[in-house]
């Protein structure tokens, strides 16, 4: 509740300067705990950062209006509703997200599959967890029914955005 209390105040500023069109009010997504940051378990920002190869456009930044809604935000609602193919991998000890939700998520699609791993939050995105993740992911893919290959051809439009 103290997180989302700092984030208001960045998140009415941003919110008003995009209603009067001007540009976005940024706030961390990663950060330490006490700083105004979506995510700001220890050591979040540094692992957060590890993730980036240098030089990159991304940026440990976000739109603070999305504060505004992020507490709001539950799309374990609509887990039932997902008719195609469905593959959560829960980090079995993800300090940031629940583990249980991708779980319950998982279980409340009809098509639901879960995968585990031993893994926290940022711990899946490097060395053999993030071979295990991405072999899970392929393989989910690849598996008869899924339809992977049906993939679409970009329109002109966006593949002149794209450019």
């Amino acid at each position: 509740m103290r997180q989302i209390l700092q984030w208001l105040p960045a998140g009415f500023v941003d919110q008003l300067r995009g209603w009067a069109g001007l540009s976005p009010r940024y706030m961390k997504l990663a950060g330490e705990p006490g700083e105004t940051a979506l995510m700001t378990k220890l050591g979040a920002e540094e692992r957060y950062l590890a993730m980036i190869d240098e030089p990159s456009p991304w940026a440990n930044l976000v739109a603070a209006r999305v504060a505004l809604w992020l507490p709001l935000y539950r799309p374990i609602r609509y887990a039932s509703r997902i008719r195609s193919p469905l593959l959560m991998v829960v980090c079995d000890n993800d300090e940031i997200c629940p583990p249980a939700l991708a779980v319950k998520a998982a279980h409340l699609a009809p098509r639901g599959q879960a995968v585990h791993l031993d893994s926290s939050h940022f711990e899946v995105y490097f060395g053999e967890l993030f071979d295990q993740a991405t072999a899970s992911m392929l393989a989910f893919m690849a598996a008869p029914g899924r339809h992977a290959a049906t993939a679409r051809a970009p329109r002109p439009t966006e593949q002149l955005h794209a450019a």
